[in-house]
């Protein structure tokens, strides 16, 4: 894959002049016999188990998927009271967020939910030379419980109920605000009625990038806070 500059309106852009290339087969077939306008090509880039954090292309939305099932099954292999839950809980695994929260739109207004929990990675900019009012969340201080982003002002008592679960059963958890940037939980909010809503999130590096990087002690306190929040909801 190649990508070249070109002229846009007197600026320079990148995006207009993206292209990919492929060699031809050993029979002399030219790629496009094979490969028709509107087929994905991806990255390839192998997932990176580090001693404290994970790396790979498309943590965003890995991550959101897997804190849903493991919250789940947390809940489900819990003894006793401990296993208990007085909501009916829907896991809706949802398509094309990043151009709309489509997905999310469908099955929110088919679920008619009375709370929503956006799930979904965050920015970590934690990284030398940004302020610390612009890092957003720091790796290594836990599950960020987002306050509000560019789609989402989260329900106040929804944050204030996740935090106090966290200080409770001392899951590390961190309170965080996203100037741009949204996820599901909007969508979820405005279905309907409308739905008490937050999202749960875990700061992440090099976003939209096929390196993007994760504490594991962050992705693991999202799964125990979800988890723990929805044994005592009510």
């Amino acid at each position: 894959m190649r990508a070249s500059l070109c002229a846009q309106d007197g600026r320079q852009s990148a995006l207009a002049g993206l292209s990919s290339g492929r060699a031809s087969s050993s029979s002399g077939a030219g790629p496009w016999k094979t490969v028709k306008i509107g087929d994905y090509v991806v990255m390839h880039e192998p997932f990176l188990d580090q001693p404290e954090s994970v790396v790979s292309k498309a943590l965003d939305n890995r991550f959101a998927c897997w804190t849903a099932i493991e919250a789940v099954r947390k809940l489900d292999r819990a003894k006793g009271a401990a296993g208990n839950h007085a909501l009916d809980i829907v896991v809706a695994f949802t398509v094309q967020e990043e151009v709309g929260l489509r997905g999310a739109v469908v099955a929110a207004n088919r679920v008619g939910a009375d709370y929503g929990i956006g799930l979904d990675v965050t920015l970590a900019c934690d990284t030398p030379g940004v302020p610390t009012t612009e890092r957003v969340t720091k790796q290594g201080d836990g599950a960020a419980v987002m306050v509000q982003d560019s789609s989402m002002i989260a329900d106040h008592r929804l944050v204030d109920e996740f935090c106090a679960v966290g200080r409770k059963h001392r899951i590390p958890h961190q309170r965080c605000i996203l100037g741009r940037g949204g996820q599901d939980g909007a969508a979820i909010q405005r279905s309907g009625t409308g739905a008490r809503c937050v999202a749960i999130t875990s700061g992440t590096r090099y976003i939209h990038t096929v390196t993007e990087s994760m504490n594991k002690r962050d992705a693991q306190a999202a799964v125990d806070l979800l988890a723990a929040w929805l044994h005592q909801a009510k």
